[in-house]
């Protein structure tokens, strides 16, 4: 998990200091889907979907696909940011 600090200030809705805090968790590869997972949140808080977009997609891809919670929620994710991007082709794929 990333770290308790960055955890609750994101879900305070205090996005700008907690994004600093996710690259300390994606050094360690078991917390490194999480910490982007949670970076892609942020950045999309933010109004940031470039952003958003690239991290969801890096977690989606650490994240074992036997994990279909974790899978399922970062394909919805990916949807979601890009539809709001008007990317609809590319939302329609996740």
């Amino acid at each position: 998990m990333p770290s308790a600090t960055a955890r609750l200030l994101a879900a305070a809705g205090q996005h700008s200091p907690a994004i600093p805090s996710f690259p300390k968790s994606r050094s360690e590869p078991e917390l490194k889907s999480k910490a982007l997972h949670l970076a892609g949140e942020s950045f999309e808080k933010k109004g940031l979907p470039k952003l958003a977009e690239k991290n969801f997609a890096e977690a989606l891809a650490l994240t074992d696909p036997e994990d279909t919670a974790a899978c399922n929620a970062l394909r919805y994710a990916l949807g979601l940011v890009c539809e709001r991007q008007s990317k609809f082709k590319e939302a329609e794929e996740f």
